[in-house]
């Protein structure tokens, strides 16, 4: 596909988003050259650290409050100052930068949010700076403004306001009852309350307003060549009553440079506080410093005092144990340790004196993340006292813990219902494994407080509990050639969520290279990744299952931070290369402000995560722990260092820096400085416990010929070197591998654009680096009569497909297409190029005799059909089903009489087959559904899940079977479809002339 024609798909996807199209909707070959947006429709915060709000700058940029929206405004006429790709002030501060050429002018913006005296209780306004210039030779007229209008619908958070901060500025019914009026200053109000106001530099004159209701303020001048004009915009987000006086006098003093200043300055601070991690790549650091400021501007300051850590004020503005726990550890990791004892009083459940009495609790796998969160600041900090103040919260955690699993009769976390991550009625995996990880930070802190016999109690009872978990694991990985799967009931269920971690990271649960975690591992890259990154859908197991059977199953949605549990297991497995391909794939789904996103991006579609507007907080501070952990991190009494290095970072005349950085052990400083020869590494170490040794890792594109520790002689040395605590001085002496791969960001965006701007059939989608990719499956007959037909061939055409099948020995020439088979027969190939092969492909082609049709008495049209209530979580068997509502039905359909929620439909009759072959049913449903023939089972798509489709196939002779659909709703949407194809009949609907049921024998 061309540019041109990708740009009319780009206008087809989008039409529905009207008016959202972008104005400047970029050429792919455009995105390479600028600042990387990955959002087409883009949203951005401006707030500040612990207010209850912030700013939304919408996908067409607006500024948006609870209140309603303010837009820029420039050109003949005055239209939107709508820039898709905007930068940050640094790279990094929370001052948002916007560029554009219009009829002649140049137009620059910069707008931040700020508190009035720094204070997260005081007013929140909005400073806007939009410079218009003049670049040519002949003078230009201008005109610049801002209008404040409604919110708009597209692409827009129902943003919200706590009412105690709402009413220290707004008097409700006077802000309801009120009109937007102009003051003929620059200023809009409405009901007696500032909206906004504005202000021009002398060359541009106020002219009339635009609109009779007064919500526009315009200048118009003119601009001599090389000449520059600008407007200021301020805008509270809450509008000010004209009753607040003192609030009304602070907001008219703020000034742009003052406040920007003071801004700017504030966050600085915090920085300049944090630990450093610094690589030679811009994009990666700044990532890392922006994520800092969307989370602590995602704290929040509630009216008594106390600090909630939300996910984002736009969306998920809400607190979870889940997010904020990680959310802590990452100011754990960039040692603002008191920001991390500050937020984790949320927590915390305090008596009425304000001591700790027990944890907030919110949903299953809180309980394991609650005792990770103090736990791992305490182990971070070494803080005694913390330890000891929360010490009283865990007893009462720990009886919690003790009757939850006495109650199940598996003796581990009971069953839980299906929720917003791995969404499955049963055992979790995942809350095992949180399980696991918060009964050993409750040990530790046990001991650290010198509570000797309950750390033995604690102890004692997360070894019983590990082994009786992990013999259950066994059990169902038994299931599924090793994969983790995210229930333990059925590992078809269940999106991927914490089992995708493998038990690795942050849980220890299992040794990262255990063969259960290389299963898992393997598996979630091979059938979960698209565009390099995880998805969320259908679990690894059924996606594998399903390809195995010769179905499609949709592996979901991008989920951006779902893809950290697999990296950083890979990166304590020394996978060093896949680290940086995931590393860099995660930084090509940003924002150009460096913003993460949580989930319902198309893969290789149109770039729009919906209503999961960017900037997400657990995405952020995931980030953080990633590229910190890939240049130090702790193993059990080891301290790991350049663990997974990017080869953009190690050119030479590079350097690598981290200062300050918190350890378990203590804090860890260090640069790292590459030679022609090598590199260069200097360590300052301040530890409060040293450790066993530190681990220093070699890059896998070099091949280490030595190293020199504190100038001692060389040791002949392979994949890294083993110092001990005191080393100061160590150079490499390595030599480059030819040639070196490319992967870094940059490479990440333009391979990305490339083939999302040019799609081709063949190219692999489930990565963006070039990867030796296992063979396409262009034709499998998994089921026929006389002659299957295999056609197999590498990807992208490059490389040599190597195979192997019973009777017939492999080689490396041995592959002829099509291959054929007159029995059943099972396949399996792989990729070769060079000397890399790929991960195998098997598939099996199975000889089937057509099941026999059988004789019927009197049929008639239409299927029967037997109602049921009941709140199934999976298809039930006969006796478990209550008295029905019976009926006959034209088609396979939810009837019309069914129940909003909670029922069951099993239609039983007989479909008549026209011609004897290979017949294929697809079945649709929200939620469980099965269809049998005969006594074939043919599809299963059981389960409580969304609209998902399966498909399977049966060979059938000429004449009437048996059939049976079952199908249950529990609750939300419903659906049902059932469709066929077969000789002769092209994919549809099961014709309504095709469906019997007997009268009589």
């Amino acid at each position: 596909m061309n540019l041109s024609s990708r740009a009319i798909l780009l206008a087809s996807l989008c039409s529905w988003l009207a008016p959202l199209a972008i104005a400047d909707e970029p050429e792919v070959s455009s995105e390479v050259d600028r600042p990387f947006c990955y959002f087409l429709p883009p949203s951005d915060e401006l707030g500040f650290k612990d207010c209850p709000e912030g700013f939304q700058v919408t996908w067409d940029c607006a500024f948006a409050s609870a209140f309603g929206e303010m837009v820029l405004l420039a050109g003949d006429p005055p239209r939107p100052v709508d820039v898709r790709v905007r930068t940050l002030a640094s790279g990094h501060l929370p001052v948002l930068e916007l560029s554009l050429d219009r009829d002649g002018v140049r137009l620059r913006g910069r707008a931040f949010a700020t508190c009035l005296e720094l204070d997260p209780r005081g007013a929140l306004v909005l400073f806007v700076r939009l410079t218009a210039s003049n670049p040519g030779s002949e003078p230009v007229p201008v005109t610049l403004g801002a209008a404040f209008q409604g919110r708009g619908e597209k692409g827009r958070e129902p943003l919200g306001c706590p009412p105690w901060y709402q009413g220290l500025f707004l008097d409700q019914a006077g802000w309801e009852k009120g009109r937007i009026a102009s003051d003929h200053q620059g200023g809009l109000s409405r009901g007696e309350h500032i909206v906004l106001e504005t202000r021009a530099q002398t060359n541009l004159s106020l002219v009339a307003l635009a609109r009779e209701d007064g919500s526009r303020v315009l200048y118009q001048g003119s601009l001599a060549p090389g000449e520059s004009t600008s407007v200021w915009v301020k805008m509270p987000y809450v509008p000010i009553h004209a009753s607040r006086q003192p609030v009304r006098d602070g907001f008219a003093r703020a000034s742009y440079p003052d406040m920007l200043t003071r801004t700017v300055s504030f966050w600085n601070d915090i920085l300049d506080d944090a630990a450093l991690f610094e690589v030679p790549e811009r994009k990666a650091t700044e990532t890392l410093r922006a994520s800092l400021v969307y989370d602590l501007m995602a704290r929040d300051i509630e009216e008594d005092g106390t600090l909630v850590q939300k996910v984002s004020d736009i969306h998920y503005d809400a607190f979870w144990v889940r997010d904020g726990a990680f959310i802590v550890r990452a100011y754990d990791l960039l040692g603002l340790h008191e920001i991390a004892e500050e937020t984790i009083e949320h927590f915390l459940v305090h008596d009425e004196e304000g001591d700790v009495v027990s944890f907030r609790s919110h949903q299953p796998d809180s309980w394991g993340q609650s005792l990770w969160t103090v736990g791992a600041h305490y182990r971070i900090t070494g803080d005694v006292e913390f330890a000891r103040r929360v010490w009283p919260a865990i007893p009462p955690h720990l009886e919690a813990f003790e009757k939850a699993c006495a109650s199940d009769p598996l003796g581990i976390w009971p069953v839980s219902g299906p929720y917003d991550n791995e969404a499955i009625d049963g055992h979790y995996v995942g809350h095992n494994f949180w399980a696991l990880l918060g009964l050993e930070e409750a040990a530790h802190l046990a001991t650290a407080t010198f509570h000797v016999e309950e750390a033995a109690r604690i102890s004692a009872m997360r070894r019983q509990y590990e082994a009786t978990f992990l013999e259950l694991l066994r059990e169902v990985t038994l299931q599924t050639g090793g994969i983790i799967p995210p229930g333990m009931d059925d590992p078809l269920l269940g999106c991927d969520w914490a089992n995708a971690s493998a038990g690795v990271f942050p849980f220890r649960v299992l040794p990262a290279r255990h063969a259960l975690v290389t299963s898992t591992l393997e598996a979630m890259r091979e059938y979960k990744y698209r565009e390099g990154i995880m998805t969320y859908g259908a679990n690894a197991f059924a996606v594998k299952e399903a390809e195995r059977t010769g179905r499609t199953l949709d592996p979901g949605k991008l989920h951006h931070y779902e893809t950290f549990y697999v990296t950083q297991a890979s990166l304590a497995r020394g996978e060093q290369r896949d680290v940086v391909e995931d590393f860099s794939s995660i930084l090509v789904h940003t924002g150009s402000t460096h913003s993460g996103f949580e989930w319902g991006i198309e893969p290789w579609g149109d770039r729009d995560a919906g209503g999961n507007l960017p900037p997400h907080g657990w995405f952020a501070a995931r980030y953080i722990a990633l590229l910190r952990n890939m240049l130090v991190r702790e193993e059990g009494m080891d301290l790991h260092l350049l663990s997974a290095l990017s080869p953009a970072w190690i050119r030479t005349g590079e350097k690598i820096r981290v200062v300050d950085a918190p350890t378990d052990f203590g804090e860890v400083s260090f640069s790292l400085q590459t030679t022609e020869e090598g590199a260069d590494l200097r360590l300052r170490c301040r530890f409060r416990v040293a450790p066993r040794k530190i681990r220093i890792h070699v890059p896998w594109f070099v091949d280490l010929d030595s190293a020199r520790v504190d100038g001692l002689p060389p040791v002949q040395v392979t994949s890294g070197i083993d110092v001990s605590p005191e080393a100061r001085e160590i150079h490499l002496a390595w030599r480059r591998r030819s040639p070196e791969p490319r992967l870094d960001y940059r490479e990440g965006v333009r391979l990305f654009l490339d083939k999302w701007g040019n799609p081709r059939p063949e190219r692999d989608v489930a990565t963006i680096f070039p990867r030796l990719s296992r063979p396409v499956v262009v034709r499998a007959d998994r089921l026929f009569l006389d002659e299957g037909v295999l056609i197999l061939a590498p990807p992208d055409g490059r490389g040599s497909v190597l195979f192997s099948a019973p009777g017939i020995p492999p080689g490396p020439d041995s592959y002829e297409s099509p291959l054929t088979f007159d029995k059943s027969t099972t396949v399996t190939a792989v990729t070769l190029q060079e000397d890399r092969m790929s991960a195998p492909v098997t598939v099996t082609l199975e000889k089937a005799t057509p099941l026999a049709a059988v004789e019927v008495g009197k049929i008639a049209r239409g299927i029967r059909l037997s109602l049921h209530a009941g709140a199934f979580s999976r298809l039930p068997s006969d006796e478990d089903l209550s008295d029905p509502v019976l009926s006959t039905e034209e088609r396979l359909r939810i009837p019309g009489g069914a129940p909003e929620d909670d029922y069951l439909c099993v239609y039983q009759g007989f479909l008549h087959v026209p011609r004897k072959g290979i017949w294929t049913f697809f079945l649709t449903s929200d939620d469980g559904s099965r269809l049998s023939v005969g006594d074939r089972m043919v599809v299963d798509n059981d389960g409580l899940h969304a609209r998902r489709q399966e498909s399977g196939q049966v060979a059938l002779c000429e004449g009437w079977h048996p059939l049976r659909v079952e199908f249950f709703e529990r609750g939300g949407a419903a659906s049902l479809t059932v469709e066929m194809e077969g000789p002769g009949m092209e994919r549809q609907e099961v014709p309504a002339e095709h469906l019997y049921h007997c009268v009589s024998r």
